[in-house]
């Protein structure tokens, strides 16, 4: 495994190549994985070196940029973005294959999942803020790959370098690759959501963190919540504790200050993600309910893209010109000072007195609205915006 801790990405197949079973994968107390090992039980064979993909990167060469949306409009209006991950995973599953994708299990947990029929593809779309887990998917993931079937998996960089090391290169299985803004803890989420039960005495069935119903793909950041109960509430991310802290970067894995995979070069076959401000530079498309940024990276994914263009509008574009809006391409996310300290700060006065002292804070109010508009809006917009802003808050 890889001897820097904080460089670590929780993949777990350290602990699914252990011959002996001496590795296991024990949560901190931020709620991150990481693998322990009994050492005086260790027999030294080094396959949880060998199998760590932070010890063997590699990456391709920077590939061709498109402006996409999916022709679907029924697919696209349930996505995060443009819909083309629904376009390129129904592909598969048409040939007889298998997606494999992150769920929000019961509507809250994330963790990785196989399916095989297209009615099951709605499971998989939309964005998830949150460390997904990997390790359950991956022992069913090997038998799958025995049979021979097409697979498609989806997954950030690293959860892609964690199963490429894992299983090697494989022609059957084209990957994905989702471009990542780094995750919080599975277990704040959790409190996140516990919290959000108790706020309205209900079970929740369902979160959606890029909600388009009613509204603009340019202003989709709010979480839906769906209840037991069949009520619904929708809240803008600026009003959210957990929500802008993910925004600001502050509640991230240790690894994804650090990440491997950013940058221009990108190991998946295919990378999608939004393509913020692409009405700078493709005014001719429409971008209202959303528009994804592709990146064709190796052979096999243009050969697989071209073969799903049919059902795409594509627009061939430049890597820098979405660089603009997407740091992951350029470098991992800068570590804020306020990342340090914040979980402790969490697990002493509990997420609820978290949430309220960072929803009262004007401050921090202020900060929310600010970075929306710098995630969200167009140049001129934003800077629009931002003077309509100061002038009624009374600040220069």
């Amino acid at each position: 495994m890889v001897s820097d801790h904080e460089a670590c990405t929780g993949c777990g197949v350290c602990a699914l190549s252990c011959p002996v079973g001496f590795i296991t994968m024990k949560e901190s107390s931020e709620g991150f994985f990481y693998p322990e090992v009994d050492k005086g039980k260790c027999v030294g064979c080094g396959l949880c070196e060998e199998k760590c993909h932070l010890n063997h990167k590699v990456r391709f060469e920077e590939g061709k940029a498109y402006a996409v949306i999916s022709r679907n409009k029924d697919e696209l209006r349930s996505s995060s973005s443009g819909g083309v991950f629904s376009v390129l995973a129904r592909k598969i599953l048409d040939s007889g294959g298998i997606v494999v994708g992150c769920e929000l299990q019961n509507g809250t947990y994330p963790r990785h999942v196989l399916i095989r029929e297209a009615a099951d593809l709605c499971r998989l779309r939309g964005s998830k803020y949150v460390e997904s887990d990997l390790l359950p998917v991956l022992q069913e993931l090997a038998e799958e790959i025995r049979s021979g079937r097409k697979i498609l998996l989806s997954g950030t960089g690293c959860q892609i370098g964690a199963v490429k090391k894992l299983f090697g290169e494989n022609d059957s299985i084209t990957y994905v690759e989702i471009l990542c803004h780094g995750v919080p803890s599975r277990s704040l989420f959790q409190s996140h959501n516990e919290f959000i039960e108790q706020k309205y005495d209900d079970k929740l069935t369902d979160i959606r963190f890029r909600c388009k119903e009613n509204a603009s793909w340019n202003t989709s950041y709010r979480f839906a919540y769906t209840f037991q109960s069949g009520r619904t509430a929708t809240v803008p991310a600026y009003k959210d504790a957990y929500y802008m802290n993910f925004i600001k970067g502050n509640i991230m894995r240790p690894s994804c200050y650090r990440c491997a995979y950013a940058g221009n070069r990108r190991i998946g076959d295919i990378t999608l993600g939004d393509y913020w401000g692409v009405e700078n530079h493709h005014p001719e498309l429409d971008a209202n309910k959303g528009v994804s940024a592709v990146m064709v990276n190796s052979p096999a994914g243009e050969r697989f893209f071209n073969e799903c263009s049919e059902e795409l509008t594509v627009i061939p574009t430049k890597i820098q010109y979405i660089q603009e809006r997407v740091h992951a391409l350029k470098a991992p996310i800068p570590r804020p000072s306020e990342r340090d300290g914040i979980y402790a700060r969490i697990e002493k006065i509990g997420y609820a007195a978290w949430n309220r002292q960072y929803s009262h804070s004007r401050l921090r109010r202020a900060e929310g609205v600010k970075a929306v508009m710098k995630t969200l809006l167009p140049d001129k917009l934003r800077v629009k915006a931002a003077r309509v802003y100061h002038g009624k808050s009374g600040r220069d």
